[in-house]
């Protein structure tokens, strides 16, 4: 049995599908896809979400389409991307001898990897995933073609497979939090295109000189205490130039631990709560600029995704 891989220019504001308020994607407004063909009523599933199941089907089993069936539904924050972090527990079995190929570690929610990861190895997973939430585990009665030649498993290029996945954790794609009031006389303006992304209006006026914080969305999920790592998508501007130096956008969100970072940037995170969306302007000469130049003001705009987990051992 094989163990499966564990594994900021101010953005041109012509070039952004604008939006001033999005909301974050919901399990009630998130419509499953539907399957094809059968088969996945012939797997049998025991044991509890979060562990490696017990599969039963009658060998030798071979279906020429993708079919799922959902066997535990979970709550929350539902898969609507590719580039969704996500940790997923795995397990395939063998459709000509029903003997487990590969299988994952379940519970290390430390092993934190982006949707495409887990599809690129496993393509016929992909729909059977989407708008799946936590706790949610779903069979999946997957054809020749439903594993790539790359996965690593004992499988011929004519057998079929069965893959049992527990969505163990989701993280959010971008802040979902309530819009905030903020008096941002002279501060900077936040936009966002319907995925999130931001951009920020520099206003041609000075810099704050003193730290400013505000809570542009303010997510309902768990608090940022410095106890775990926190997982960001951020865009770092500058005051003076108007210059992009770092962004996370476009690319997987950083995990962030509070003492790797400067003490203005910890004081703004801790407290927050996953799903908020921060502006922070740290001023110039303090040691918050992570593009080296501390000689001018440095504004981000931080989406709070989730918190990760210590690694597992």
């Amino acid at each position: 049995m094989r163990t499966l891989p564990a594994v900021l220019a101010v953005i041109g504001l012509s070039a952004l599908a604008l939006t001033g308020c999005a909301s974050g994607t919901t399990a009630a407004s998130c419509p499953t896809p539907s399957s094809v063909g059968d088969a996945a009523g012939l797997i049998d599933v025991s044991g509890a979400v979060g562990s490696q199941p017990t599969v039963h089907i009658g060998t030798p089993f071979h279906t020429p389409d993708t079919s799922f069936k959902t066997i535990e539904t979970g709550k929350g924050t539902p898969i609507t991307a590719d580039d969704q972090l996500v940790v997923l527990g795995i397990t395939v079995v063998s459709g000509a001898d029903g003997k487990v190929l590969g299988t994952t570690t379940y519970g290390d929610l430390s092993q934190v990897q982006p949707l495409s990861f887990w599809t690129k190895i496993l393509p016929g997973i992909r729909d059977a995933v989407q708008c799946a939430t936590p706790g949610t585990r779903v069979a999946v009665a997957l054809p020749p073609k439903g594993v790539s030649a790359d996965a690593g498993l004992a499988l011929g290029p004519k057998d079929s497979s069965v893959a049992v996945i527990d969505v163990e954790k989701v993280y959010l794609t971008k802040a979902d939090g309530a819009d905030q009031y903020n008096a941002g006389f002279g501060l900077p303006v936040v936009v966002r295109t319907d995925s999130g992304r931001p951009g920020v209006i520099v206003p041609d006026g000075s810099a704050p000189s003193e730290l400013v914080v505000q809570t542009l969305k303010k997510g309902a999920g768990a608090a940022v205490t410095g106890k775990d790592p926190v997982r960001i998508h951020s865009l770092e501007v500058t005051w003076d130039d108007k210059q992009v130096v770092n962004t996370t956008w476009g690319g997987e969100p950083e995990s962030v631990d509070l003492s790797s970072v400067s003490p203005d940037l910890a004081k703004a995170l801790k407290g927050a709560t996953v799903g908020s969306e921060l502006l922070v302007v740290v001023p110039a000469g303090k040691d918050g600029a992570s593009g080296g130049d501390q000689k001018q003001a440095h504004i981000y705009v931080i989406d709070i995704l989730g918190l990760d987990a210590a690694a597992a051992g």
